[in-house]
């Protein structure tokens, strides 16, 4: 699933006047592990004070604040405050301890006593990355990284001529070939560049990359959107299909389409005697919301023997096919002047797209 803008439980017997703006604290979130998009926001910050002595300080201005009748004013508080710590430190072994002790309110129990240790219980999960020669570049889920695709326009024969509109890098840049071309030089299946309809065909394949307005990659299953509180399906919904076009052009979205490998931490494809092996590249998600990128290299591989890769060795939770064959165009370059080229391209080949990742 991707793209929610919010998704959260159902908060039962819980005043929505007192609790809607510690949903808000809380952040947009939907689990990568349901392939869904994650914005939740950075919800730590730094300090010289170790976070457990931070966060016993917030919650004791917060609790005077509240008895002292300004609920709205203490809300407004807690939520800059949450934003500013530095979810870096883990240690919150102090703030267990007290928080146990304290007599909270009913209204703000679960949030300060039972959510927020536990956040931190999981927060070394967070800005990992996976290693090794197959892996072209690994984005922790808080990177600052920037991804857009380039769309061959004009139908140039040459990469590096529709390439040149591509402003500067600051570190690093990764460029490797996106969606499938078809053969009227086109990207076969939808297809979106910030928000402009580069293709509207929508292909039967069950995946999507969606690149958000922030430069931010996302994964996607074409059948298990959700946006706003609302599931699209738009393989099986023509008005889903739609309405899922507007929301991409209103928020300049960018999208290719392509095959799942993976999805919800399950291996999609089978393995049959008809499998073929060609050398492999995909973009694959992982638990703490990471973005990777695997290139199989000098090894041949069938689809489903790149799945199991992904799963046993990255526990990948979903994972979207690249093209490659003759069409692979794959290049790393850094600021010293240093490049790999991963390239592999056929004789005359026109690309009609490539993913470019700045980080």
């Amino acid at each position: 699933m991707i793209c929610p803008k919010c998704s959260f439980k159902q908060i039962n017997r819980v005043s929505k006047l007192i609790f809607l703006p510690l949903i808000f604290v809380l952040g947009i979130t939907v689990s990568q592990n349901s392939n869904s998009w994650n914005f939740f926001s950075n919800f730590l910050g730094s300090g010289e004070k170790s976070i457990s002595l931070n966060l016993i300080e917030i919650y004791e201005n917060f609790i005077e604040e509240v008895n002292q009748g300004g609920i709205q004013q203490a809300h407004e508080r807690l939520y800059s405050s949450i934003q500013s710590l530095d979810g870096k430190v883990l240690d919150a072994s102090s703030y267990k301890d007290y928080i146990h002790k304290q007599n909270i309110p009913y209204d703000y129990r679960y949030f300060f006593r039972d959510y927020l240790p536990h956040f931190f219980d999981g927060k070394e999960k967070y800005d990992s990355s996976v290693s090794g020669k197959n892996i072209l570049t690994s984005l922790p889920s808080h990177s600052a990284y920037q991804a857009s695709m380039v769309f061959n326009r004009k139908v140039l024969t040459s990469v590096k001529s529709f390439l040149k509109p591509l402003k500067d890098f600051s570190s690093r840049r990764l460029i490797v070939t996106g969606g499938y071309t078809s053969p009227l030089k086109i990207p076969a299946g939808l297809a979106i560049n910030k928000g402009k309809i580069i293709n509207p065909a929508l292909q039967k394949w069950d995946g999507f990359l969606i690149i958000d307005s922030d430069g931010k990659i996302h994964i996607a299953d074409v059948n298990q959107i959700n946006y706003q509180f609302r599931q699209f399906n738009l393989h099986k919904s023509y008005e889903d299909y739609r309405y899922f076009l507007k929301i991409a052009s209103r928020e300049k979205l960018t999208v290719i389409q392509s095959h799942l490998l993976i999805n919800q931490g399950k291996i999609l494809t089978t393995e049959g005697k008809n499998s073929k092996i060609f050398r492999r590249r995909v973009v694959f998600g992982t638990a703490d919301g990471g973005i990777h990128v695997y290139d199989s290299l000098e090894q041949v591989i069938t689809l489903h023997a790149l799945a199991k890769t992904l799963k046993e060795q990255y526990d990948a939770q979903i994972a979207l096919n690249l093209d490659m064959g003759i069409y692979n165009y794959g290049m790393l370059y850094n600021k010293k002047g240093k490049t790999k080229d991963y390239s592999s391209l056929g004789q005359n080949i026109i690309l009609s797209n490539v993913l470019v990742i700045d980080y």
